[in-house]
């Protein structure tokens, strides 16, 4: 923080110790604003996402701008965090002229005064808001054209899982540095199950997929059809895992075919299977993965990982950042995989769409497993989800 206070100062040759006293009082100053003095001393590696998201705002405001661009400030924070995000937004000076990148389209257009609609890099509509948001192409391409469907396809009747586990975690420890965040998790998934890990920003959903893919020193046991899988990604890759990260991570330089083509193993997924589950990727095949939607970057991720024709898919976060209507067409798609018989762990913040496809459910809490449930069970019991995702 004291850095960005810091970039705001005139430059000068004056000695910087001389300065660093009234430089932290001003760093402490934006920091109360945004809700994180208690964690002033903190390492910002050991806070949680939405921290971090405040923090990044933090040192945006502490520069003092004119112009303060905004891109998804909202993006897979939790409720609360979402709230107080939305109140430091909201009570910041009128001469601070804003632009503002988002998908919570209410958000957008309670807090804009001007707003401006992309579609596929082009302006499909710009006005006021409430003009905006009553225009029907706005609403099909952004949200569909039933909207009250748009996130209620109940979950297919699944058969009770038996037999012995295909993946299975026992006693799995990781962390980063010296902090711990899981702490003796234990999960299993099933050939052909789907499997959601539920839990607020900060939990350890991002760790314990990292650690069950070997990316992360962990202690205790991966076991992958019997057998202790080794430690790292690329034994872990071998053996049969696949992960489709947060953040999406396409490759610099490479087309989307490109792409595909370098992922691509033996097996029952080839390419022309993707191209018709994904069909947009086939219109988008010769265009720059970098250049794509968050969306299309999304389904990129996804059909890379399937064409490594895994044992188990691993998911972390696929509707992050993602429009209404986005956020449908992946739930569709996972649930069409699910149909055909892939293996799926999921971890989501976002309740309502993991539970419309995935069977069971582990609650993650402070890196521990708190609750492990049919997710009909708590589609039926709201009050009991609330209570750990807030």
């Amino acid at each position: 923080m004291v850095l960005a206070v810091l970039a705001f100062q005139p430059l000068g040759h004056w000695p910087l110790p001389r300065h660093l006293g009234a430089l932290e009082d001003q760093a402490l100053e934006v920091l109360e604003r945004v809700g994180l003095l208690s964690r002033a001393r903190t390492p910002v590696a050991a806070l949680s996402y939405g921290e971090q998201r405040l923090v990044e705002l933090a040192m945006a405001l502490a520069q003092k701008p004119r112009l303060l661009l905004l891109d998804e400030p909202l993006a897979g924070l939790a409720e609360e965090e979402r709230e107080r995000v939305k109140g430091i937004l909201h009570a910041l000076p009128r001469e601070i002229t804003v632009l503002l990148i988002e998908h919570d389209l209410d958000f957008a257009y309670g807090f804009a005064d001007r707003v401006t609609v992309l579609h596929q890099g082009q302006v499909l509509r710009e006005g006021l808001p409430e003009d905006v948001r009553r225009d029907p192409q706005v609403i099909e391409v952004y949200v569909g054209k039933d909207q009250e469907a748009s996130m209620v396809l109940p979950a297919s009747p699944s058969p009770h899982r038996t037999g012995p586990a295909l993946l299975e975690v026992r006693g799995l420890r990781a962390g980063y540095g010296q902090g711990e965040v899981l702490r003796g998790v234990d999960l299993e998934v099933r050939p052909g199950e789907a499997v959601g890990v539920l839990g607020r920003n900060g939990m350890g959903k991002t760790t314990l997929l990292s650690a069950i893919m070997g990316l992360l020193p962990t202690q205790g046991e991966v076991r992958l059809e019997g057998k202790t899988l080794p430690p790292g990604a690329l034994g872990r890759a071998q053996a049969g895992l696949a992960l489709v990260p947060q953040g999406r991570q396409p490759i610099p330089g490479l087309s989307v075919e490109e792409e595909l083509r370098l992922a691509l193993r033996p097996g029952r997924w080839t390419l022309e299977g993707i191209y018709e589950l994904f069909p947009r990727l086939k219109e988008r095949r010769h265009a720059l993965s970098t250049v794509l939607s968050g969306g299309e970057q999304q389904m990129l991720a996804m059909a890379r990982a399937l064409l490594r024709n895994p044992k188990v898919l691993l998911l972390d976060e696929p509707t992050e950042g993602l429009s209404p209507l986005l956020v449908k067409t992946i739930q569709e798609i996972l649930r069409e995989l699910s149909r055909q018989g892939e293996s799926l762990l999921l971890a989501e913040q976002n309740a309502a769409f993991a539970l419309s496809i995935v069977e069971k459910v582990y609650i993650i809490e402070k890196g521990q497993i708190v609750e492990c449930t049919e997710a009909a069970y708590l589609k039926r019991q709201p009050d009991r989800l609330r209570m750990w995702m807030g």
